[in-house]
């Protein structure tokens, strides 16, 4: 069994169900979670959950504050809204902690399925995957997002306006 089928069994478990197979794009080279976090606050669609398995003590803290109803605070399972400004403050303490890493796994989930998925960032893991049927704006977004300063953000719904997000 390969280390992404035991995370993907591990993460069903606690979860308490099936995730549905997908198909990934890997993006090699992520090791910095501060950057990671906003790169998902400034692109990923709005009505997503940020799903934060097995933080620190500090990030943990934080957490606690800002966990949305479905968290498992005792499982070190921990969903917080993309919308909100929690994101960012994780994205600051990652970077206050650096080389030292947040947490052991980043998703981003949106209803049933993931959008997003990191594991073993707590092992030195740098490889990000997105699910391969996310519009191709989101994924050239994303890219972009994770490797320069600022990234400009289309609206990801009909009511928002196009911003530009500090990512660095």
């Amino acid at each position: 069994m390969s280390l992404f089928d035991q995370f993907r069994d591990v993460a069903e478990r606690l979860r308490g169900g099936s995730i549905a197979e997908q198909s990934w794009i890997d993006i090699d080279g992520v090791s910095d979670t501060g950057r990671l976090l906003r790169a998902i606050e400034a692109v990923m669609p709005r009505d997503s959950r940020l799903n934060v398995m097995k933080p620190n003590s500090a990030a943990e803290s934080v957490l606690r504050k800002l966990a949305l109803a479905e968290s498992r605070p005792d499982d070190g399972d921990f969903f917080i809204a993309v919308d909100g400004a929690g994101i960012e403050e994780l994205g600051q303490l990652a970077d206050a902690m650096a080389p030292s890493q947040l947490c052991a796994g980043v998703f981003v989930v949106q209803g049933d399925r993931n959008l997003l998925e990191s594991y073993r960032r707590d092992a030195g893991e740098d490889v990000v995957w997105l699910s391969a049927d996310l519009d191709e704006k989101i994924i050239a977004h994303f890219r972009q997002a994770l490797s320069t300063v600022g990234s400009y953000a289309e609206p990801r719904s009909p009511r928002e306006r196009l911003v530009l997000s500090r990512v660095a």
